[in-house]
């Protein structure tokens, strides 16, 4: 299949054929182990550039993710103050912690140390929206995943002259996009997930893939439906979640219909109505109750413009790839 070998070839030709000295020499990767950071490693990769992957920790997805990359691998560890649990058990409740802005700085302190010249990150274009409008205030509940916040940090590594430089191999790109250049990297597709309940601090309440019942699962099965056939995405999964009538009204939240999108990592309402019109009309998902369900509640109260395709897979010019590795961009998710 695709995946670890389908692209390295091609790539390696590319690359010698360009100026090497244009653009970053050596690429760390962060893996969270889902799809993102596979696409972004496979962008990586092809550029024949020197890559290695970082990640915090090695939760099974990472761990299996890295084994069919193939690719070296930096890991670092964080242990968290016995003190944290010991409040939240008397009473204190626990913020949301703007976890890429983290793993962004512990990726370039890493890179540092060890001679790369740039950290790739796989935040994606729909991560810089807001979920909701709060007494005039947009909030965004994956802020530090944002371009915005990418660029802040670019900012500071220029004022301390930081050897390694961060840029988003994949902000030009929608969540949709994404999708569509992961379904052909079939070699991943056993081993990813991006279902954030594997994460759980309390090993009790972690889970070894998949839940089906979070917003973040919904998404993902949402946007790589319209690219794999529904054995393939059951594979995947364990189960059919479009052929649930219990998941609807979840699934149409993700279009704000019933309801603010839901505060997760997921795409905006203009992907998620892209990918029920493209389901609507494929006819191995079509009859699906969950899909027939969306057809006939959500997309009648959606203008026709509203899921543009065309629009939606297009590739921002709003970003920060460096110019060289722009081919390599565009080759894995411009079609």
């Amino acid at each position: 299949g695709a995946g670890a070998g389908a692209t390295g070839g091609a790539g390696a030709a590319d690359a010698a054929a360009r100026d090497d000295a244009d653009g970053p020499r050596r690429i760390l990767v962060p893996v969270g182990g889902g799809k993102d950071s596979v696409v972004a490693l496979e962008i990586a990769r092809r550029s024949g550039r020197e890559v290695s992957l970082f990640s915090i920790g090695d939760a099974p997805p990472i761990v299996r993710t890295i084994a069919v990359a193939g690719l070296p691998h930096l890991l670092a560890r964080r242990r968290l103050d016995a003190q944290i649990g010991a409040l939240n058990r008397a009473g204190a409740l626990n913020g949301h912690v703007p976890v890429t802005a983290i793993v962004s700085c512990v990726a370039l302190l890493t890179a540092s140390l060890h001679g790369f010249d740039a950290v790739a990150m796989a935040n994606e274009r729909s991560a810089s929206h807001g979920n909701v409008m709060w007494d005039g205030i947009d909030v965004n509940h994956q802020f530090s995943k944002g371009l915005r916040a990418e660029r802040l940090l670019r900012a500071a590594l220029t004022e301390v002259a930081a050897p390694a430089e961060l840029f988003s191999l994949l902000r030009p790109a929608s969540e949709l996009g994404i999708a569509r250049a992961f379904a052909r990297l079939d070699a991943y597709h056993p081993v990813f997930t991006s279902c954030n309940r594997i994460f759980h601090i309390d090993p009790a309440l972690r889970l070894a893939s998949w839940c089906c019942d979070c917003p973040k699962c919904r998404f993902v099965y949402l946007i790589l439906a319209p690219f794999l056939e529904p054995a393939q995405l059951s594979a995947i999964f364990g189960r059919d979640l479009l052929d649930d009538p219990a998941q609807y009204d979840g699934f149409a939240l993700l279009t704000a219909t019933g309801g603010h999108k839901p505060f997760e990592c997921v795409g905006e309402e203009q992907e998620s109505l892209a990918a029920i019109r493209l389901l609507a009309a494929q006819p191995q998902w079509r009859d699906h109750a969950v899909v027939r369900r969306l057809a006939a509640e959500v997309l009648p109260a959606h203008a026709a413009a509203d899921g543009d395709l065309e629009q939606v897979l297009a590739l921002s010019d709003d970003h920060e790839v460096p110019a060289a590795l722009m081919p390599d961009v565009r080759a894995l998710l411009g079609a």
